[in-house]
């Protein structure tokens, strides 16, 4: 009985907290009007912008942006990173627009266009983009930054999954290139798979899992103009015990991209 009090309480709270502070990153992080204005006219699409509150993205519903979200850029205070996907009409694919706006002069500096394909382990959401303006520092007057993608759909059963997956950018004049591509953030695991409706009646209780975590670092070596990125792995158990050191290698660089 007092479990289901508190747990009454907490839903409580958590619903005030979300009336005042509940925004999530990706709506905390939305583009300005004039921003989406302005990318939609160089894309010109006409419903390029975001679709009423809780509809699905489309022509009919507001607009066709599915994810979009904008940040100052670190390295250049009067610039904004801008980072769209949008549906085209085209079958498990999203269309992406990476650009670096000039804000006051609401002028386009330089631009990427890619696609994301989009499959079981990858499909595209509201809230499925977080812009990394880390310290990747990997030439002289050359910083990255990067783009995480989270899958919105859940995976449902299977013995594991991952997070986020990274992409590094770099401004080469009036392009933005990708220098680093399908780098998984996180990854987990089942080590005692729990009761679900995965799982039959003779299943454990509980669940417990194995945890890994990649983190990027600029290196002092460097290989073909660009320094190295060092990656870090850390892995957890959520029974505690330990699982050894953390493991640590180098991406170089090869006149393109980054590559183990």
């Amino acid at each position: 009985m007092i479990r289901n009090i508190v747990f009454i309480v907490a839903l409580i709270c958590f619903g005030i907290g979300q009336s005042a502070y509940g925004q999530t990153d990706s709506e905390k992080n939305r583009c300005d009007k004039s921003i989406v204005n302005l990318v939609g006219k160089h894309l010109d699409v006409s419903d390029f912008s975001y679709p009423k509150d809780g509809m699905y993205p489309s022509a009919e519903n507001g607009g066709v942006i599915i994810a979009g979200v904008c940040k100052v850029w670190p390295k250049d205070n009067s610039k904004t990173i801008a980072i769209f996907a949008y549906d085209a009409g085209v079958e498990y694919e999203k269309r992406l627009i990476v650009v670096l706006v000039e804000t006051i002069k609401v002028r386009i500096v330089a631009i990427y266009k890619g696609a994301i394909q989009e499959d079981a382990a990858m499909t595209v959401g509201a809230n499925s983009f977080w812009i990394d303006t880390a310290r990747y520092d990997i030439a002289p007057g050359v910083r990255a930054f990067g783009l995480d993608v989270t899958n919105s759909y859940s995976q449902g059963c299977g013995e594991g999954g991952s997070g986020p997956v990274r992409t590094l950018f770099i401004q080469d004049g009036k392009e933005i290139k990708p220098i680093l591509e399908d780098f998984y953030i996180s990854s987990w695991h089942y080590i005692q798979e729990g009761q679900s409706r995965c799982t039959g009646a003779d299943a454990p209780e509980e669940s417990l899992y194995e945890n890994r975590g990649y983190s990027l670092s600029v290196d002092t070596a460097s290989t073909n103009g660009y320094r190295d990125l060092l990656v870090t792995e850390t892995i957890s158990r959520d029974d505690g015990k330990k699982t050894g050191e953390p493991l640590q290698y180098k991406l170089h660089y090869d006149g393109k991209k980054y590559h183990k």
